[in-house]
């Protein structure tokens, strides 16, 4: 499933335990980040002490290898992924996070 928000950007979020979470895979490949999860989860570790337990967490997600524990992260913490990223594509990303944030609130300009 890909929210709505993010349908533009690559970022796919799966439904887990009742929340909707986005793996650091799937996150980095939309940053264009070329080692993907490894280059978002040293991301995440340089800056843990900014996530709360809403934004990341380790959950069991299936794999082709069954059922694997792995870091996921919620719209919060992609959204602070995103900010923390150099990446180019990370800019455009920031992008569509001003404009959605401003549709939302009703702002003009």
């Amino acid at each position: 499933m890909t929210i709505a928000f993010y349908k533009d950007t690559g970022i796919q979020f799966e439904k887990i335990e009742g929340g909707q979470w986005a793996s650091a895979k799937s996150i980095g490949d939309a940053l264009g980040y070329s080692l993907g999860a490894d280059e978002v989860l040293n991301l995440y570790r340089r800056h843990k002490d900014e996530f709360d337990a809403d934004m990341s967490q380790v959950l069991p997600v299936k794999t082709s290898h069954g059922l694997q524990h792995k870091r996921m992260f919620s719209f919060r913490g992609v959204n602070l992924i995103v900010m923390l990223a150099k990446q180019p594509k990370a800019s455009a990303i920031r992008c569509k996070m001003l404009e959605f944030l401003h549709g939302e609130i009703g702002l003009a300009g």
